[in-house]
């Protein structure tokens, strides 16, 4: 815990020496920062056990240059990754106290004593209004939150499904613990069928008049709004992805023009990349709403259309010829209840789920806010309409020419030296890569968020799709995929995965920015988990909300979760240069990791599989020979039960091939027998 303590004093002093210079700083971002210099290699402590000088400098130098494209991308992910994690924790917040009080109100009615005929009717309306209160409770609807109207069609519903002469009934068998748990499931059906009773009366305007005593149903309709209020988002969003992508196609076109003769490391290279990420994640960011609304509205609809085949069925029940027949639910005459209940059980259920839609919708906005308040960026452009002119020019005239704009310029000093194809091409195979070459890249599933990593790696963390290319590339590699713009720098990747992605780390590290959008915490497994803006969110809070779960010792460690050794307990210890600290010593350890290469889940067929496969193959011929041993265990003792084989022939040949099944016991005896 002392370098969680020296990390949280690192964290308090940065703050306030940028707040003293005038300069507001959210903390999830001051977190970031310190944990992304921790990262490179800055000590928490110095040699006089005291916070680290260096650590502190250097992060108030991040968090004061309010002005870069670096920082507007990282205030912009902090910003919209803490609204997300807020939002949905406080939709989940407000789902579990509306189940924890309905399960409290649940128990206290389930274990209600009302058996004793001596009970006076006062009683007994006790309890049917605890039921009642419930009800309301339970499905989302709170009593108290109801008008008049709404409160009354809902005691009508209730008292139509459970109505309050049956209560002492409902009660009958005591408080034994099988009793109390049939009346709490009990319960749970009721709600539903209630609200589903009100759900059905706004469907059913005349049954209501029957039902309700001509009350009108005040239930809105979530669907209608619902599918109005995603409608205009999504117009709008879509709007603002269209200009934010021209944006970050005209910022490509000046990069490819200018990296014809400006290296990687140029100081306008490196403005125009800055900026060109951070509309990148911005349409990242837009994409990903729009997607969320998508799905939201499948799944509204979805709900709507269950919803609305569970009315369509009870209405056909109490319509005959086409006209209401007049009778009420709890008619037994009219429609059993062992019909209608299911249907308004899936009805409420539906509604339920409709309004916990709605809730996420809520969510959703809040966080489309945040990223709306980063359409604009904070920094002076670097690109100017003469450069967009020029480059805009060259490229209309290399593709009118079906011709391939110039290379861009390397240096070859950064990353893995380039290899020509020919010896490129055998390095693979020794890699064991795959190159999958075949016009434009999907970027869902692959690795690194399907940005090319060899662009990260030789143009200094340029952020280029691999879906944005026509003739784009995707390399399988230890079970990884990486994507690719086009097949030469899959082909030098695929040659020298190894470096690449080692030389992709330090990229990464030296741009915390990119950590988030190419998903590096999943990619790089523990290197980057410290950097994984939620947890920060969640650590952040820990430390503002007196009543948040402080159980876990690590939330506040700058280096997130790590072990510490058992005699000193420190993270940390001086080690000579010459020590590998990848070195891995653990015999178990070694072994978890050769179970994971040899994972068959991630294998594929490379030849024809028999029945003798498993054995071990003979070099010299290359023929499969099965073991001179009788059997193929470690161990030829105990029991050998008689098993039946089951043998298909016939399945593939010729045209006129028969199949043919061949079933026999094979029994090899006792080892006795033998």
């Amino acid at each position: 815990m002392a370098d969680a303590s020296a990390s949280s004093a690192a964290l308090r002093e940065t703050i306030r020496r940028v707040r003293e210079r005038g300069v507001g700083v959210p903390p999830v971002l001051a977190t970031f920062l310190l944990r992304a210099h921790v990262l490179v290699g800055y000590d928490v402590m110095d040699e006089n056990e005291e916070v680290s000088e260096e650590l502190v400098e250097r992060s108030v130098a991040a968090l004061l240059a309010t002005t870069s494209p670096s920082y507007a991308t990282l205030s912009m992910q902090a910003n919209v990754e803490e609204t997300r994690v807020n939002a949905m924790r406080e939709m989940a917040r407000k789902i579990s106290t509306r189940d924890s009080r309905a399960a409290s109100m649940a128990r206290a009615i389930a274990r209600a004593d009302v058996e004793d005929p001596t009970d006076d009717d006062a009683r007994v309306d006790d309890i049917h209004d605890a039921v009642f209160r419930y009800v309301c409770v339970a499905g989302g609807r709170d009593a108290t939150e109801c008008d008049e109207d709404e409160r009354e069609m809902i005691k009508r519903a209730l008292e139509s499904a459970f109505p309050r002469a049956s209560t002492r009934l409902f009660f009958f068998g005591g408080n034994e613990d099988v009793a109390v748990a049939a009346r709490l499931k009990s319960l749970k059906e009721l709600s539903a069928v209630v609200l589903g009773i009100c759900v059905f009366n706004r469907a059913i305007p005349e049954l209501a008049e029957v039902e309700t005593g001509g009350l009108r149903s005040t239930m809105a309709d979530i669907v209608p709004q619902y599918i109005a209020k995603t409608t205009t988002i999504e117009v709008a969003l879509r709007a603002k992805l269209a200009s934010a992508e021209r944006l970050t196609r005209q910022y490509g076109v000046v990069i490819a023009h200018n990296a014809v003769t400006l290296t990687p490391e140029d100081a306008l290279m490196i403005s125009l990349k800055d900026e060109h990420n951070n509309r990148a994640q911005y349409c990242r960011y837009l994409r990903a709403a729009l997607d969320a609304l998508v799905m939201g509205v499948a799944s509204v609809e979805e709900l709507a259309r269950l919803q609305s085949r569970a009315v369509d069925e009870l209405r056909s029940l109490l319509y005959g010829g086409g006209e209401y027949r007049g009778e009420s639910l709890d008619t037994r005459a009219g429609v059993p209840i062992s019909t209608a209940y299911p249907l308004l059980d899936s009805i409420g259920c539906a509604q339920l789920a409709l309004a916990n839609e709605d809730n996420a919708l809520r969510a959703q906005m809040d966080v489309i806010a945040a990223i709306d308040k980063h359409s604009k960026p904070t920094f002076t452009k670097s690109i100017t309409s003469d450069l967009l002119r020029e480059a805009s020019h060259l490229a209309t005239r290399a593709r009118e020419a079906q011709m391939r704009m110039a290379p861009p310029l390397l240096d070859a000093n950064i990353g893995p030296p380039s290899m020509k194809t020919g010896p490129a091409e055998a390095a693979a195979k020794r890699a064991g890569c795959e190159i999958e070459i075949g016009g434009r890249v999907a970027s869902e599933g692959l690795d690194l968020n399907g940005y090319d990593v060899f662009a990260l790696v030789k143009r200094n963390g340029l952020l280029l799709p691999a879906g944005a290319s026509s003739d784009g590339a995707v390399v399988h590699w230890m079970g990884k995929s990486f994507g690719f713009v086009n097949v030469e720098d899959a082909r030098q990747f695929a040659a020298q995965p190894s470096a690449f992605l080692k030389r992709c780390e330090d990229v990464l590290k030296g741009s915390p920015e990119l950590v988030h959008i190419t998903h590096a915490a999943a990619g790089f497994g523990k290197i980057f988990a410290s950097l994984d803006i939620p947890t920060i969110v969640n650590a952040t809070r820990a430390t503002s909300d007196p009543e948040y779960d402080r159980s876990d010792p690590d939330l506040m460690s700058m280096r997130g979760f790590q072990s510490c050794e058992f005699a000193t307990q420190t993270s940390a210890h001086a080690y000579e240069s010459n020590i590998d600290q990848n070195y891995e010593w653990n015999e178990w350890a070694l072994r978890r990791k050769v179970l994971h290469a040899a994972n068959l889940r991630r294998k594929t067929t490379k030849s024809a599989q028999t029945s003798l496969s498993h054995f071990r193959r003979e070099n010299a011929t290359q023929v499969w020979r099965p073991k001179e041993t009788q059997v193929q265990t470690a161990v030829a003792k105990a029991t050998a039960m008689p098993q039946k084989k089951r043998f298909t022939r016939g399945i593939r040949g010729a045209p006129d091939m028969k199949m043919n099944i061949i079933e026999f016991d094979l029994d090899l005896g006792q080892p006795h027998e033998r």
